[in-house]
């Protein structure tokens, strides 16, 4: 979405999102509107990118740890620089994406282990597994 918003292709939504949730005064989930911004970008680009966000309403994300998130999408913490993903050379964002598939695919494949030995010792599993 940032790549998009600094090559000029979609506006600043999750800057405008979170600046419209700020000036409210920071009231609600940060993460419901976050959720209707995914699903406006998953029926304009008709990809799988954003579906998993849209459907598991189960995973919650609280504004502490969802608001430096997204700041930190427009600037490096501490006022330090500003990021320009337009700088960003498209390979090396994919290559990016890339391995976070992988990292992700590894926790996973983790989560299910530790859940075999859970069953097999009889303790009940978590619901994130």
């Amino acid at each position: 979405m940032r790549t998009c918003e600094d090559r000029g292709i979609e506006e600043k939504g999750l800057g405008a999102l979170l600046n419209q949730w700020k000036t409210g005064g920071s009231k609600g989930y940060l993460i419901k509107p976050l959720r209707q911004l995914f699903n406006e970008y998953d029926g304009y680009y008709d990809s799988e990118l954003f579906s998993h966000h849209l459907v598991n309403e189960d995973i919650f994300i609280d504004n502490e740890s969802l608001q430096p998130g997204l700041e930190g999408l427009y600037e490096i913490p501490g006022n330090l620089a500003g990021y320009n993903f337009n700088d960003i050379d498209a390979d090396v964002l994919g290559a990016v994406y890339e391995q976070y598939l992988g990292h992700i695919a590894e926790v996973v494949k983790q989560r299910a282990k530790e859940a075999q030995v859970r069953m097999a010792l009889g303790i009940e599993t978590p619901s994130y597994v």
